[in-house]
C-alpha cells in the first residue's frame, strides 16, 4: 500500500490539491456574499438572495480549476511554494475573473453584485496561496521524516551527478533518497570522487540493482559521448517501468516531447508526462465507472442471448479468462466471451489469431468480427483493471518476447489498458506491425483528452479492419 502511494504520489497530490481548490473557491464565493451584505459594508436596498449566487458557484469553481490546470499549477513540484507559482495563481484568478464578470454582465435576468465578485476574487488569491503553502509544508515535513521518499539510482560519477547526490541527501524534503551510483567501468572511481562507499557496481549491473534495491527513478549523468550506453539505459528503464531523468549535458531526443525540470538550480531533461498523471486520471476513472456500469445494465439482455448461444453451440465455458499485463506492468485476469474451441492453443502454444482461423467456433467468428467478444471486459473496467480506452493489454508471454526487441514497448504500460484504443480503431490490431501500433499507443498516451476517448469509443462501433 505504501509503495503504491509513493509510486502515484504526484497523481494523488494533484487530485487532492484540485479538490481543495474547488472547495476553497466555493467557500470564498459564499463567504464573499455574506461579507458584502451582512457586515460593515453599505447595504443597498432590496438585498438579493443567495440562491442566485449558489446557481453559478459550482460552474465558476470548475472554471477556475480548469484554468489552473492549463497553467500547470497542478503539475508535480518539489521546491517550496515560490513567487513564480504565486504569479501563475494570480494570473489564473485574473483570467477566470474576467470570464466570470463578462458572463454575469451579459446575463440580463439578474444583476450580480460587483462587490461580491471583487471580494471573492481577492479571497480566492489569499486562500489558495495559504492553502498551497500549508500543503507543501506538510508534504516537505513528511518527506523530511522519511515518508514517501522515491529511491534514486544515479548513473555516472561526474561533477553534476555528485552535486545532485549532495543536494538530495542534504534535503530529503525534496522527496528523494539517493541509493547509490553506478560507474561506466570496473576500474572504479577516481581518487577525487567523494562517495566511493556508495558505488553499487557498473552500468552492466543496472537491471539487478533496480530490481534488488526497489529503485523508483534513475538519473543518468553520463558524458554525451556515451550515447549508445545512455539509450540502452533509457530502454531498460522503460522495460522496468522506472522513471528516468537526464542531466543537461545529455541531449537525446526520443519519441516524446522533452521537458525541463529544475531542483535547487539543477536542470533536468525528461519526457513529457501524460495528462493522466494529474487530476484528469480521476475524471477518466469516474467516466469509466459510470459508462461501464450503465453499459452493463443496458446490454444485459444481449449478454444473456450471447451466453445462451455459446452454451448451445459449443461445449465448454461461456467466458474465456486470460492473463494480461496492464498498468505499471501488473498482471490481471481479462474476461471475454469464448470464441474458440476449448484448449485451442494446446498444440501450438500462445499464438495470435489469424484470418479464417479454424480454431474459432461458429458463433465465435461473428462475435470477433463484431467486437462483441470483448463485452465482458466491462467488468474489468468497472473493477479498475482496465479502462474503456487505452492501449490493448497483451499476454505476459508476448510482452516478454517483444520488450527486448521493440523500442519503447513497455511505455504503453504507463496508463491503464483499454477495451479499445487509438491503434485498434485505425486498423492496427491482430497480426499487424507492432512498431506502428506502439506509435499510435504513445500518441494516445501523450495527447490524451476526454474528447479523444469519446471519439475512439464512437469509432470503435464502425472499426472492423483486421477484426478476426
Amino acid at each position: 500500500m505504501i509503495n503504491a502511494i509513493k509510486k502515484h504520489e504526484h497523481t494523488i497530490f494533484s487530485a487532492v490539491l484540485t479538490a481543495m481548490d474547488f472547495l476553497s473557491i466555493v467557500i470564498c464565493f459564499i463567504s464573499a456574499y455574506y461579507i458584502r451584505f451582512y457586515t460593515f459594508f453599505e447595504v443597498p436596498k432590496g438585498i438579493h438572495g443567495i440562491g442566485a449566487y449558489l446557481k453559478i458557484v459550482v460552474p465558476v469553481a470548475l472554471l477556475y480549476v480548469i484554468i489552473f490546470e492549463r497553467l500547470g499549477i497542478y503539475k508535480p513540484k518539489v521546491d517550496p511554494f515560490h513567487l513564480g507559482e504565486i504569479y501563475s495563481l494570480i494570473k489564473g484568478v485574473v483570467i477566470g475573473s474576467l470570464i466570470v464578470m463578462s458572463g454575469t454582465y451579459m446575463y440580463r435576468q439578474f444583476e450580480y453584485s460587483r462587490g461580491v465578485m471583487l471580494i471573492a476574487f481577492m479571497m480566492i488569491v489569499v486562500t489558495l496561496i495559504i492553502e498551497k503553502v500549508v500543503i507543501r509544508s506538510i508534504q516537505a515535513n513528511l518527506r523530511s521524516r522519511g515518508f514517501l521518499l522515491r529511491k534514486v539510482l544515479i548513473v555516472g560519477i561526474g561533477n553534476q551527478a555528485q552535486h545532485y547526490y549532495k543536494i538530495i541527501t542534504r534535503k530529503p524534503a525534496l522527496g528523494y533518497k539517493a541509493v547509490g551510483f553506478l560507474t561506466l567501468s570496473k576500474d572504479g572511481a577516481p581518487k577525487e570522487f567523494q562517495y566511493k562507499d556508495c558505488i553499487l557496481g557498473t552500468t552492466e549491473d543496472i537491471a539487478s540493482v533496480i530490481k534488488n534495491k526497489g529503485i523508483d527513478e534513475v538519473v543518468v549523468g553520463l558524458p554525451s559521448e556515451e550515447r549508445e550506453k545512455i539509450i540502452d539505459i533509457i530502454l531498460l528503464c522503460e522495460k522496468a517501468i522506472v522513471k528516468f531523468r537526464i542531466l543537461p549535458d545529455i541531449v537525446e531526443i526520443l519519441i516524446s516531447k522533452m521537458t525541463i525540470e529544475e531542483i535547487e538550480g539543477i536542470p533536468f531533461v525528461g519526457i513529457k508526462e501524460t495528462p493522466l498523471l494529474s487530476w484528469w486520471y480521476f475524471v477518466k476513472r469516474w467516466f469509466d465507472i459510470i459508462a461501464s456500469g450503465a453499459g452493463l445494465i443496458m446490454i444485459s439482455p444481449l449478454f444473456l442471448v450471447i451466453a445462451l448461444i455459446i452454451k448451445k453451440t459449443s461445449p465448454g465455458p461461456i467466458f474465456y479468462k486470460q492473463e494480461r499485463m496492464g498498468l505499471d506492468g501488473k498482471v490481471f485476469t481479462m474476461y471475454k466471451f469464448r470464441t474458440m474451441a476449448v484448449n485451442a492453443e494446446a498444440q501450438t502454444g500462445p499464438v495470435w489469431a489469424k484470418p479464417d482461423d479454424d480454431r474459432r467456433t461458429g458463433i465465435g467468428a461473428f462475435l470477433r468480427k463484431a467486437n462483441l467478444d470483448e463485452l465482458p471486459q466491462l467488468f474489468n473496467v468497472l473493477h479498475g483493471d482496465m479502462s474503456l480506452v487505452g492501449p490493448r493489454p497483451e499476454r505476459p508471454y508476448f510482452v516478454d518476447k517483444f520488450k527486448d526487441n521493440i523500442p519503447h514497448y513497455m511505455s504503453r504500460h504507463r496508463v491503464k489498458s483499454g477495451m479499445t484504443g487509438w491503434a485498434q480503431v485505425n486498423g492496427l490490431r491482430g497480426n499487424t506491425s507492432l512498431e506502428e501500433r506502439i506509435k499510435y499507443d504513445l500518441y494516445y498516451i501523450e495527447n490524451w483528452s476526454l474528447l479523444l476517448d469519446i471519439k475512439i469509443i464512437l469509432m470503435t462501433f464502425i472499426a472492423r479492419k483486421n477484426a478476426y
